[in-house]
């Protein structure tokens, strides 16, 4: 996306009091506008989108070093209620009335999101400080969190929306191999090396509800909270809408100081690493090979960023690209599919107060390559790729 400045804006009224940030032009077509509550320390973020639709995507930087899934498993019990709306499920009703499409969010690795869209503003509007009260403001009941998280069912078996969930997926061969290299990629200790999903094990014997409480505690703050809207919405019609919102934050009294997450310096790769991952499959023949490496900062080199990203479009985009060609693309294949993945982080990381550190990895994943391959003609193929990418 690309960002220009835009001077002409206008004044939003100071009796809400939001601070106009930046503004910035995307692509320059669409204005963007950031703002600031010098109340509470909510951030907004405003795209003048054209089109009826209005979107939300409340946002807050979340940071585990742990398999416990907390952030996870917060976001699930985020649609239990809230303080003001005890009930499960009243979110989603309302929403259906607001000419929503229903609510939806998503954990990452370093952030947590929670979306909305509706047909308009006026919806939009109506539905926005439920939705925040739930997140600010949700129950975690110990009986949300029985039902919700981990318990066992009448027949002795483990249940749970969360625990079902990462049943299905934490020992596929994708998610063994993704976690095992996000683990070498980054030692020591980094947020970016844990499973926010949650490993079963732990689900079962080390998450607690109070360990939920204390996380929202530490992450789930105004300060914290992004609110990037999009659409034909008003800059002042969010703020009176906010107000109200922001007068219950006030009156909750002082909170502790908020550190920002992220911002510990990620420690260094110091060597190569080959491993073996084995995992459950219905075939021995064919395996999964990915292959990964530390890239430039996503902050302060973004030429290289970029430069990294056309050099894997280039390796693996198209049938005619040179690693599908020597891998796939021949009589007899090495494997079924070659893939490029840049992995940035999203969030700031900071090695002391001016130099980001915020460390891509770049990696390739080689699908349904057979575990036994003739060494001489694997090291063929690699040499005669690698001689076409240094021939750009």
């Amino acid at each position: 996306m690309t960002l220009e400045s835009n001077e002409t804006v206008d004044a939003v009224p100071e009796q809400y009091g939001f601070k106009l940030i930046c503004s910035s032009k995307a692509n320059n077509l669409i204005p963007v506008h950031k703002y600031k509550s010098v109340n509470s320390g909510i951030t907004v973020v405003l795209g003048e989108v054209e089109g009826p639709v209005v979107n939300g995507y409340f946002a807050l930087a979340t940071e585990a070093h742990d398999d416990d899934g907390l952030p996870h498993t917060l976001e699930h019990l985020i649609f239990l209620g809230s303080e003001d709306y005890p009930y499960k499920g009243v979110l989603d009703l309302l929403a259906n009335r607001c000419m929503a499409s229903g609510t939806n969010a998503w954990t990452d690795t370093d952030h947590t999101c929670y979306t909305m869209t509706t047909a308009g503003s006026e919806g939009f509007l109506s539905l926005m400080p439920i939705y925040l009260d739930h997140i600010l403001y949700p129950l975690l009941t110990d009986a949300g969190f029985t039902t919700e998280v981990h318990h066992i069912t009448s027949e002795g078996k483990d249940g749970g929306v969360v625990y079902c969930e990462m049943q299905g997926r934490e020992n596929t061969g994708e998610s063994r191999v993704n976690l095992e290299l996000q683990r070498d990629m980054y030692p020591g200790l980094c947020g970016y090396k844990s499973e926010t999903g949650g490993i079963m094990g732990n689900l079962r014997d080390s998450t607690t509800n109070e360990k939920i409480r204390a996380y929202h505690k530490t992450y789930y703050r105004p300060e914290n909270l992004c609110l990037i809207i999009t659409g034909q919405v008003g800059a002042e019609e969010v703020f009176k809408t906010l107000k109200p919102f922001e007068e219950k934050i006030m009156s909750k009294g002082g909170r502790d100081e908020f550190v920002r997450p992220w911002q510990s310096p990620v420690p260094s790769l110091t060597s190569s690493v080959d491993k073996e991952v084995p995992y459950s499959c219905d075939e021995e023949d064919n395996g999964m090979v990915y292959i990964g490496w530390r890239g430039p900062s996503a902050v302060t080199e973004l030429y290289k960023l970029t430069a990294c990203a056309v050099l894997l479009k280039y390796l693996t985009d198209t049938p005619v690209s040179p690693l599908p060609k020597e891998f796939v693309d021949i009589p007899d294949p090495y494997c079924s599919q070659v893939r490029g993945i840049l992995r940035a982080p999203k969030i700031p990381r900071y090695d002391g107060p001016t130099r980001p550190k915020n460390y891509t990895v770049n990696f390739l994943t080689v699908l349904n390559m057979p575990t036994k391959l003739h060494q001489n003609r694997t090291r063929r193929s690699r040499v005669r790729a690698v001689k076409q990418t240094i021939d750009i």
